[in-house]
């Protein structure tokens, strides 16, 4: 999962108009361990929670931070992560979290960029409004996964509909479809399908935003993907909007 996460924010789907940021926000409670992050383009939210259960020991204390993961050191990070797993039982330290790269250095803390900031932002306000699509077996989505045509225009939009037990791509729009465009950026997801037991499908019919869940024995992965390849959750403005139509009391 942490792999996977360190992929969606070191691609780019789209011509990226700022540096890219390749450092997850880790937030801690008594209940999960969550890491989140956005593509370089901000056009794809990643998000993987861990549940209490997953660790030998509680999850100590409240709190987030940024830590840095970059890309090239994700393999590093996850050796240090299970080294420290056998020589510390699981435990998180009421100390920094700090993973290693493969050369032994410390990742440190890092900012929010504002981009990440705005996307935070528009991201909750997009999750309240999804609703529940297709469900299927991590098996049948490998299998829709594979069979999704490769290339073409990343702009074409694809509705998404029910085949069987699993998934095809249709151009045409119909009653109970979910809109996607940028097709690719939902291939992403193929290796956890390996250790995935299911796989929920959910979509805003009024903003064409869709997400994909990957559900784990440990917890599970989301992938919140915007309504065009080319637009980024960091520029909709939508709860400017909001608060601009409400009535200052």
């Amino acid at each position: 999962m942490l792999l996977t996460l360190a992929k969606v924010v070191s691609t780019r789907f789209w011509m990226p108009l700022n540096p890219a940021v390749l450092d997850p926000v880790v937030t801690s409670s008594e209940e999960v361990l969550r890491f989140e992050g956005f593509s370089s383009c901000c056009g794809v939210y990643a998000r993987a929670d861990f549940n209490a259960e997953t660790f030998d020991a509680e999850i100590q204390g409240r709190g987030n931070d940024q830590r840095r993961f970059q890309y090239e050191h994700a393999i590093g990070f996850g050796a240090a992560w299970e080294q420290r797993q056998r020589t510390a039982g699981g435990r998180r330290g009421r100390g920094p979290l700090e993973p290693r790269r493969g050369n032994g250095d410390r990742e440190k803390s890092q900012a929010a960029g504002c981009a990440w900031i705005k996307g935070f932002t528009e991201v909750q306000a997009y999750l309240p409004g999804l609703q529940p699509r297709f469900t299927l077996t991590a098996h049948d989505a490998m299998k829709f996964l594979r069979a999704m045509p490769r290339g073409g225009n990343p702009k074409q939009a694809w509705w998404l509909t029910e085949l069987g037990r699993g998934l095809r791509l249709s151009p045409r729009a119909a009653k109970g479809t979910v809109r996607i465009t940028g097709a690719e950026r939902i291939r992403i997801l193929e290796p956890l399908l390996v250790h995935g037991s299911e796989v929920r499908v959910w979509a805003d019919d009024n903003s064409d935003v869709s997400a994909w869940e990957v559900v784990f024995p440990t917890g599970r992965f989301t992938l919140l993907i915007s309504p065009e390849v080319a637009r980024g959750f960091s520029g909709e403005g939508q709860m400017l909007q909001t608060i601009g139509r409400q009535s200052p009391r």
